[in-house]
């Protein structure tokens, strides 16, 4: 089956989808939209995404796409990373004016980038950013990215381990059209909602206590604005717990009766690779 991926060879997606998806023939492309349209349009079986950092919390623009897709996320794992200073060949740390990365990869290394003051310059992968660096053949421009990158890339390392944390995880979701891809007569351990609430005071709380009564652990929960009603916003909750069981159909029936809409994105075995479940 394929596997859509943003960015090229040597991402950090792509060493996600080698532990998710051992077998899957990847895809790359150029946005997270762009790794949502093909799964959707049934391109791609799968998709696999970053949706939150240990240091930087979530990537909104993951959760903003679950609002105009309609796919559900079968699987999760975390990934350390490591964050590496790649230049070309023959430059030196007194050669860096400016620094080319992704967003998460810029904040997770501020401290240090802040420490010599470079100009920072965002991209849309960091695999991206060191090719970019590799064919400009600019001794003053570096890249953070990871080691196989400078291998892939000619690049060499100038720094090694410049993130702010000594554990930089990041966690990766795989998408699919169907809400338990992969899983086949296994139970999931974790799902996650999308739900929005009326616009009433205590309609929040009261959604919260439905899920508190029925026994299920919120382990995460995020608002983000609605595009449908301007200052109106829905939540995405992530739950451990089997959504299958009696109680989880309570809950949902529950829910139902209190929020405008619920829809169930995605129950899953948490941190497991799918491989040969998803029979790729």
């Amino acid at each position: 089956g394929l596997v859509a991926c943003q960015g090229v060879e040597g991402a950090n997606s792509q060493a996600a989808c080698d532990k998710l998806l051992p077998r899957g023939n990847i895809i790359y492309v150029k946005s997270f939209d762009a790794v949502f349209a093909a799964v959707e349009s049934g391109f791609c079986k799968f998709g696999v995404v970053p949706i939150e950092n240990s240091s930087n919390g979530s990537v909104r623009a993951v959760y903003e796409l679950l609002q105009d897709h309609n796919l559900s996320i079968v699987r999760t794992t975390r990934l350390c990373i490591r964050h590496e200073l790649l230049a070309l060949p023959g430059a030196a740390l007194s050669d860096i004016k400016t620094v080319i990365s992704h967003s998460q990869a810029l904040a997770q290394c501020a401290p240090y980038l802040e420490k010599h003051g470079w100009d920072k310059r965002e991209h849309s992968n960091t695999a991206l950013a060191a090719k970019l660096v590799a064919e400009s053949g600019d001794k003053s421009v570096a890249a953070i990215a990871s080691v196989k990158t400078a291998t892939l890339y000619g690049l060499q390392v100038l720094e090694e381990n410049i993130h702010q944390s000594g554990s930089n995880t990041t966690r990766f979701g795989v998408f699919s059209r169907t809400e338990n891809a992969g899983l086949g007569k296994r139970v999931g351990d974790h799902f996650i909602l999308l739900f929005t609430t009326r616009n009433q005071a205590g309609a929040l709380a009261k959604a919260i206590d439905i899920i508190g009564r029925h026994g299920f652990n919120m382990r995460t929960l995020r608002s983000r604005p609605r595009k449908d009603l301007l200052w109106e916003y829905y939540f995405y909750v992530e739950l451990e717990g089997d959504l299958r069981g009696e109680e989880g159909r309570a809950m949902l029936q529950e829910l139902e009766g209190c929020c405008d809409r619920v829809r169930v994105a995605g129950s899953f075995r948490a941190h497991c690779r799918i491989g040969e479940e998803a029979g790729l």
